[in-house]
């Protein structure tokens, strides 16, 4: 039961020293790429219900043309006005 104990321990040991000392080792490499705020990797992708948007943000050069065509587009989708017509019979 001692030798057990013991060897639970060092693997714990090891497990707490690969997590804080050489972290590197146990991580993605590309979590190791420095950020740069002006540079935007190309392998990034939206959610699939947010890439019409992104789409039509990266068409338009002009970031508010590209957010007035989004609204728009919002708008006109999501249109739940009442026409003042009702379904109803009574």
């Amino acid at each position: 039961m001692k030798d057990l104990a013991l060897a639970i321990l060092c693997v714990f040991l090891l497990i707490l020293i690969n997590i804080f000392f050489i972290p590197v080792h146990s991580s993605h490499p590309d979590n190791n790429i420095l950020a740069d705020i002006v540079v935007t990797p190309l392998h990034l992708a939206p959610e699939w219900y947010f890439l019409p948007f992104y789409t039509v943000l990266r068409i338009f050069p002009d970031k508010i043309g590209g957010m007035l065509i989004t609204v728009l587009t919002l708008i006109l989708v999501l249109d739940v006005s009442d026409d003042g017509e009702s379904d109803d019979a009574d």
